[in-house]
């Protein structure tokens, strides 16, 4: 539950549209960190550079797809 820090793949929708930054190099999988909080994110296919400002634009299911912010 989430008072235990558990959320469900639903409760992720409210994170389309934010900012952040790569953590990681994504290849295409990697690490993304969106107002302090850090989650396991996938490029859109393409390789992403540590550091290199990052968007939400997908959600599906459980995972967060993520592009280059322009």
């Amino acid at each position: 539950n989430k008072d235990k820090g558990f959320i469900s793949s639903s409760d992720l929708n409210y994170l389309l549209g934010r900012q952040g930054v790569a953590l990681t190099n994504l290849r295409p999988t990697g690490i993304g960190s969106f107002d302090g909080i850090d989650f396991d994110v996938i490029s859109e296919g393409k390789f992403i550079s540590k550091d290199t400002k990052i968007i939400i634009y997908k959600v599906q299911g459980s995972k967060l797809i993520v592009k280059v912010q322009e």
